[in-house]
């Protein structure tokens, strides 16, 4: 028989070795291992296991008779909709986001920023749609990095037609390509943390060498790849927050302050939501330590 699960624990005595597994039901089960397989397992990481039935002393048990990570057999289609059940996910439809963001490149109308821009999406977009946002505070979650990436363009969308001298082409490229490199910043979808390059060079640096190479690879020599890159190694707005150039374009402006925003109210609403009405919040991180009051519904 087929699992699939998160393995909790393990258990292991003079004569058994015991795998708990969390499956989909939330029900754990336990399988009975070899001193190879635990070695092999992680806790906190989700497998395909395959299983026979024995019984032992009259007792029916469960064997592990072999196992794979999800992450080597199934692409990211399939694990879109496998991991939310087992790992915190960000609280949308991430086809629908897709969808979006696909839907933004195709109406990049310059030839140069649409070419650079598809080329980094679509050769990422398996670790895109599934890696979170950050390791802590806002959107640290499956598919964080494409909710926030999502909601961005959402804004971006109302704001030029207010202020309707902003190159769309730009804002959409950029807000795509920001926060591209976490995809290398970070070890993973799950159990995420900072890789060597992320702890060395970081998103921004990384994000910029993504765009040079894109560029050369559709040998593409013109401004628009500079001003990609400077949309990118701005979007943090100063340097106390890790740019290395302030935004001096309109549209790395726009980029600037609908990345703040969203990240800050992503982190407001989920504070906020967890206090009863009538209450004041502890001081909230992003908020400089603020402490907000949730009203009173009213009829």
């Amino acid at each position: 028989m087929e699992y699939i699960g998160v393995v909790e624990s393990f258990n292991q005595g003079d004569t058994f070795n015991n795998v708990t597994v969390k499956l989909e039901s939330k029900e754990s089960i336990n399988f009975k291992a070899t001193v190879e397989q635990i070695e092999e397992l992680n806790v906190g990481e989700i497998y395909l296991f395959n299983t026979s039935e024995r019984v032992f002393h009259e007792r029916s048990q469960i064997v592990l008779d072999s196992f794979k990570n999800l992450f080597e057999i199934y692409d990211s289609a399939r694990l879109i909709d496998i991991l939310p059940k087992f790992y915190q996910a960000a609280p949308f439809n991430p086809k629908e986001a897709i969808g979006k963001i696909e839907d933004a490149l195709n109406r990049i109308k310059n030839n140069n920023i649409r070419t650079i821009t598809q080329y980094l999406y679509y050769n990422n977009k398996d670790k895109f749609v599934l890696y979170p946002a950050a390791t802590k505070f806002h959107h640290a979650y499956v598919s964080g990095l494409l909710y926030h990436t999502y909601r961005m363009l959402i804004n971006a969308e109302g704001i030029c037609k207010i202020y309707d001298y902003l190159n769309t082409d730009y804002v959409y490229a950029g807000i795509i390509l920001h926060d591209i490199a976490k995809i290398y910043e970070f070890s993973g979808a799950i159990k995420t943390q900072y890789t060597t390059e992320g702890l060395l060079l970081g998103h921004i640096v990384l994000g910029v060498l993504m765009i040079e190479r894109a560029a050369n690879i559709n040998q593409i020599y013109s401004e628009e790849v500079m001003l990609l890159e400077h949309i990118v190694l701005s979007h943090h707005g100063i340097p106390e927050f890790g740019s290395p150039k302030r935004p001096m374009l309109p549209e790395a402006v726009l980029v600037n302050m609908i990345d703040d925003m969203d990240s800050k109210l992503t982190v407001v609403g989920e504070s906020i939501d967890t206090y009863n009405e009538g209450e004041f919040s502890q001081g909230i991180s992003v908020l400089n330590k603020t402490r907000l009051y949730k009203p009173l519904k009213k009829d």
